[in-house]
């Protein structure tokens, strides 16, 4: 028996094979998104909890490059801080060696500068080497090691890949003279008062109760001359909700007096602030004006003196501030919310656009 089809039929049926083929698409990225959200727990494991006799060995202090960091596949919506190079940060004293071993599948730089931050990974942005150290490219299985004769606060990133960043501090050896009293800069995040925070993001609630805010920031000790993130998450209390659309305000003080104010939306329960300081010394972070309303919470870390002297050049302070003017302004990732839209715009408009073929061929206007 011959079998024939209309017009009708095969335009409906190219339709469920598309609408099939789209399925198919959102479930792999659900399965994806559950996978990099269990990496992203994983990796949010601080190398700035690791106390220093943790971290005793003999020979070079040992950094890996994970597998994966080429290629993240990070989540948006999820801000918090991942490591690229782990640990992180490494505390080591004048004359040690660090060695760094690459466990990834692809090629990667130990290179001493400033590293693009998570949002390269949407802008292209690159990092900006300092000529301190370059390890050049190495290969999956290889290690590079470097000896650090100067003390110091050496950053350092990958430049293929500007997202993966790290830290190495150096103490002045024994019997060497410390210049003008320096502070030390310790390895992990701490409050105001210089106490150690152990678990990331710090999760207050607001003062009526209505908002559970989470603070972090990325890297866990600032210094200045170097632009640091801030990461906040929000959730509506208590039903524990991601907030979505929620306008607030962001303010650094300094002493009780606001050296920094913008004003943003909370997005998919979470948004960024990126600023850099060029004064040392305790701040504290308030997350105000929540939703317009007097619900508001409260952070606090210090500013540390940058050691090795590699602030960032070029840039104007404003004044008698203490924020460098030119990192005082939000540095936006692409918001979560207009890639959801986007996304379903795409998925109903191509059932969309093959309905409207059927139905103008069924009036005869094709």
């Amino acid at each position: 028996m011959l079998v024939t089809f209309n017009i009708t039929d095969r335009v409906s049926m190219i339709s469920g094979v598309i609408i099939i083929v789209v399925m198919g698409f959102l479930i792999s990225i659900n399965y994806s998104t559950l996978d990099n959200n269990f990496a992203n727990n994983i990796n949010q494991i601080y190398a700035q909890t690791i106390d220093r006799q943790d971290m005793e060995q003999q020979g070079p202090y040992k950094v890996t490059i994970p597998k994966g960091a080429a290629n993240p596949e990070v989540d948006i919506t999820n801000l918090s801080p991942r490591q690229w190079y782990v640990p992180k940060q490494v505390s080591i004293s004048q004359g040690d060696a660090v060695i760094w071993i690459n466990n990834d599948t692809e090629a990667h730089t130990v290179t001493s500068g400033t590293g693009a931050g998570i949002e390269s990974l949407l802008t292209n942005k690159q990092g900006k080497p300092n000529g301190i150290f370059d390890s050049g490219l190495f290969d999956p299985g290889e290690s590079w090691t470097h000896n650090f004769t100067d003390a110091g606060r050496y950053t350092y990133f990958c430049t293929i890949h500007p997202w993966m960043d790290g830290i190495v501090t150096v103490a002045l050896g024994q019997g060497k003279s410390q210049q003008q009293n320096q502070i030390e800069i310790p390895i992990y995040p701490v409050n105001a008062s210089g106490s150690r925070i152990d678990k990331f993001p710090v999760y207050k609630f607001t003062n009526d109760n209505k908002y559970e805010i989470g603070m972090s920031w990325d890297p866990g000790v600032i210094v200045v001359g170097e632009p640091v993130s801030f990461l906040i998450n929000s959730f509506d209390w208590p039903i524990n909700k991601k907030s979505h659309l929620v306008p607030y305000d962001f303010v650094i003080t300094r002493n009780g007096t606001d050296i920094d104010r913008t004003s943003d939306l909370i997005e998919v329960g979470a948004d960024a602030q990126t600023v850099a300081f060029d004064k040392p010394g305790p701040i504290t972070i308030k997350i105000k004006n929540i939703g317009n309303t007097p619900a508001s919470a409260e952070f606090s870390t210090i500013i540390y003196e940058n050691s090795s002297g590699q602030e960032r050049s070029g840039v104007s302070s404003a004044a008698n501030t203490g924020i460098i003017s030119e990192q005082s302004n939000v540095s936006k990732f692409i918001s979560p919310l207009t890639l959801v839209y986007v996304t379903y715009a795409i998925i109903a408009g191509i059932p969309a656009a093959v309905a409207a073929i059927v139905i103008l061929y069924r009036k005869g206007k094709i």
